[in-house]
């Protein structure tokens, strides 16, 4: 497994006060994730370790670097799809960086 990123929510609160920082907060954004048969089982640990899998890569549908997610509520219901796996949707507070060209970054 790769090396896990992880940032308190007070770093990150004090970021998106900061208007140089590039980091936003996205609060109730609604995503959706494709889920196995399988990984049902223990839906918990299965959405846990998927947003984890998230963090510090860019996100297209959000337009920048996923930093963290908090307050995440899962829809218990699912879409079962053509190829066997379920649509599970998810609303969380998402923190993203969306750095701009020509910006300086301190730290």
């Amino acid at each position: 497994m790769g090396i896990k990123v992880k940032f308190s929510n007070k770093f990150l609160n004090d970021l998106v006060q900061d208007s140089n920082s590039g980091i936003e907060l996205e609060v109730n954004r609604t995503k959706f994730v494709k889920v196995s048969p399988f990984e049902l089982q223990n839906l918990t640990v299965f959405i846990r370790e998927y947003l984890d899998s998230l963090v510090a890569t860019f996100d297209p549908e959000l337009s920048g670097i996923i930093l963290s997610h908090q307050k995440i509520k899962v829809n218990p219901q699912f879409t079962v799809q053509d190829d066997g796996s379920n649509k599970l949707l998810y609303i969380a507070d998402i923190y993203v960086f969306r750095p701009e060209v020509g910006s300086v970054l301190t730290g």
